[in-house]
Order: C-alpha cells, then sequence, then structure tokens
C-alpha cells in the first residue's frame, strides 16, 4: 500500500503486517502530496501534488527516478496497462477548470492534454474515460463525436 504523508513523504506499507516497508521517499516541495500509484508491474511508484509535479519512484530502491513539471499542481495520477504512460490530472488555473495530460514516461514529455470542466474533479480519470469512452461509441452520428475519442 503506498500513500503520502502530510509531511511530503511517500511511504509503503505492507498490508498483511501493518508494517512500513523502506524508508519514506521525499522530494516532494510541497507538504502533501495528493495521490499516488503504482505501476501495473509494481516497480515503480508515481506521485502527485501541489509542487506541479509527477513523481516516479523506484519501489525497490526507493529512489526519485523521474520528475515531470507541470506549470498547474496536479491532483491525481493513473498508469497504462502497459506502463509506457502516465496520465495526471490537475486544475488549469480557475478552480473550476481542469486538465488531464498524458505522458510518455521514457522522454518525460506530455504527449496529449485536454481542457475539461468539473468532471474530472468530481468523479475522477477512471470515470472520465469511461463516460468519454461510452459517449464516443454512442455518438456515432454526432459532429463533434471526436472530443469524446480516448487515446490509445
Amino acid at each position: 500500500l503506498g500513500m503520502s504523508v502530510l509531511n511530503g513523504t511517500i511511504q509503503i506499507w505492507d498490508v498483511e503486517t501493518g508494517q512500513r516497508i523502506g524508508e519514506p521517499f521525499s522530494g516532494h516541495t510541497h507538504p502533501w502530496p495528493l495521490s499516488v500509484r503504482f505501476s501495473p508491474d509494481g516497480t515503480i511508484l508515481a506521485s502527485v501534488g501541489f509542487d506541479a509535479s509527477v513523481r516516479l519512484w523506484d519501489v525497490a530502491s526507493g529512489e526519485l527516478e523521474l520528475t515531470m513539471s507541470d506549470p498547474h499542481w496536479v491532483n491525481a495520477v493513473e498508469f497504462s496497462p502497459d506502463g509506457v504512460t502516465a496520465a495526471a490530472e490537475g486544475f488549469l488555473g480557475a478552480a473550476e477548470q481542469r486538465v488531464i495530460r498524458l505522458w510518455d514516461l521514457e522522454s518525460n514529455a506530455a504527449v496529449w492534454s485536454a481542457g475539461v470542466f468539473r468532471l474530472a474533479d468530481m468523479v475522477g480519470i477512471d470515470t472520465l474515460v469511461h463516460v468519454a469512452k461510452n459517449s464516443y461509441e454512442d455518438l456515432p452520428d454526432d459532429e463533434k463525436r471526436e472530443i469524446f475519442k480516448v487515446p490509445d
């Protein structure tokens, strides 16, 4: 289990024993990372937060492997099933405006972004992707259908 702590660290816990595994990961510059997520193979832990970054940690060593900067603070993160891409959701300035960015983890580059309004904040990335896919499939004749297409 990975969790963020109000002192700016990320900690990993063994859910069977209730014991912390290793030392806390530290590196966020704001004292409250907002979200953590393990990669599909469990070797990388992603963390995001108010410091406007997506940070990737090697789970075995606790070393910070990669920091991807964003112009806005980041609220949530998720890996693609193959672990090559990370999706990060955050604020675009005004409190009601959100943005989702897809990051190529090999090149440390944002490869796609889209502004969304309120939906991602209320229900999260998983639901947003689900709604977008269903809308794309259910609107075959709609002239605006392409805005709901989720990249592979």
